[in-house]
């Protein structure tokens, strides 16, 4: 278990509101956004990419017909899932993101 990460929480759709503390990195075209840290639900390390502009399909997704186009995002916030990768209990089957749940929102710099 990577230290801090809650690996004993269960699955929980929780909306959280805009948080601080994250790193946020700026592809060198400037439409794609890396959010970076720790999740603030489940503690687990979480790296999550959207893009800004015509939705594109997330680099390393392949070709699943399911996989969700990133979310388009205006030019103050991004929106964030949490990506951990940790299998917590009752995650459905069909959610895409690998994580606990949570999904917030950071300001970008």
């Amino acid at each position: 278990m990577a230290e801090g990460h809650d690996t004993d929480l269960e699955y929980t759709i929780d909306d959280l509101d805009v948080l601080e503390g994250f790193d946020v990195t700026v592809s060198a075209d400037g439409r794609r956004y890396t959010v970076s840290g720790k999740c603030p639900q489940c503690g687990g390390k979480t790296d999550y990419t959207v893009s800004r502009g015509t939705p594109e399909i997330a680099k390393g997704l392949g070709w699943r017909r399911d996989a969700p186009a990133l979310p388009q995002v205006g030019l103050s916030e991004v929106p964030v899932n949490c990506c951990c990768g940790y299998p917590h209990a009752h995650r459905p089957d069909n959610e895409y993101f690998p994580g606990c749940g949570a999904r917030w929102k950071v300001r970008l710099p």
